[in-house]
């Protein structure tokens, strides 16, 4: 306690890919083929005491974030996962150099680079020329909330589910991965907020209440259909930001 779902694994609990889901696109061939990860300069979560007993199943620490405010020419690891013969490395336009990457090197190139905020962008080339480009920029303060339905048309079955991502972008759009902000929801139309939840393991929040802290900028709600058709208005706001609405249309049978 208070750990309530493990961290290791390639799908959180709310479906997003976590770093190890993106190196075994890499690993076979499948999906995304270039994905950038940065080591924290301090650890995400307290070191376990039995990691050994279950370090087989476990990842490096490490995330897809350029936000290190306070770090600022600290060298960071950054790990490349690349499906690609090579890949080479800038920070805000200038190389960091080449690396290749293949079975040897376990298709990851990695880099110690001095942290200073802009865009980290990862170019993979093979023997035809550019190939893929992947990048990490440094978002400013959130200013505004996006919410984004799977599903904006849904069956009025009284079972039926959308599920609503919920991201905190600051003014030029890229999602604030350091943003912990309280989320609150109301829902409006013959719809109702089944759960609400985040990628946070160790959130002790509740699934049912209407409410929910952004884990690196984001958190989901998981809205149920009724069963009379309309339109289902979920509305979402944070102190200080522009909030959001999204509709989803229930359908009748």
């Amino acid at each position: 306690y208070p750990w309530n779902h493990a961290y290791c694994g390639d799908i959180d609990i709310c479906g997003l890919k976590r770093p190890q889901s993106y190196y075994r696109n890499v690993l076979w061939d499948a999906g995304q083929k270039l994905s950038i990860f940065v080591q924290p300069p301090e650890p995400t979560f307290e070191e376990n005491p039995d990691r050994l007993d279950w370090s087989k199943w476990h990842w490096q620490d490490v995330v897809d974030r350029w936000n290190w405010a306070g770090y600022e020419g600290e060298p960071l690891n950054v790990e490349v996962y690349c499906a690609h013969e090579r890949v080479e490395l800038f920070l805000n336009g200038n190389s960091l150099g080449v690396r290749e990457t293949n079975r040897g090197t376990e298709w990851i190139a990695r880099w110690s680079v001095p942290y200073e905020p802009g865009i980290l962008k990862a170019v993979a080339s093979d023997g035809n020329g550019e190939a893929d480009t992947q990048e990490l920029i440094t978002a400013g303060q959130p200013e505004e909330i996006r919410l984004t339905a799977d599903r904006t048309q849904i069956m009025a079955n009284g079972q039926d589910l959308s599920y609503v991502m919920v991201e905190l972008l600051d003014e030029r759009g890229n999602r604030d991965r350091t943003a912990g902000n309280l989320v609150e929801f109301q829902i409006e139309g013959p719809g109702t907020i089944l759960a609400v939840g985040s990628s946070d393991p160790m959130s002790t929040e509740s699934y049912q209440q209407p409410r929910r802290k952004a884990y690196m900028g984001r958190c989901m709600v998981v809205v149920k259909a009724g069963e009379d058709p309309g339109k289902i208005r979920l509305h979402a706001s944070s102190e200080g930001l522009s909030p959001a609405v999204v509709t989803i249309g229930s359908n009748g049978r």
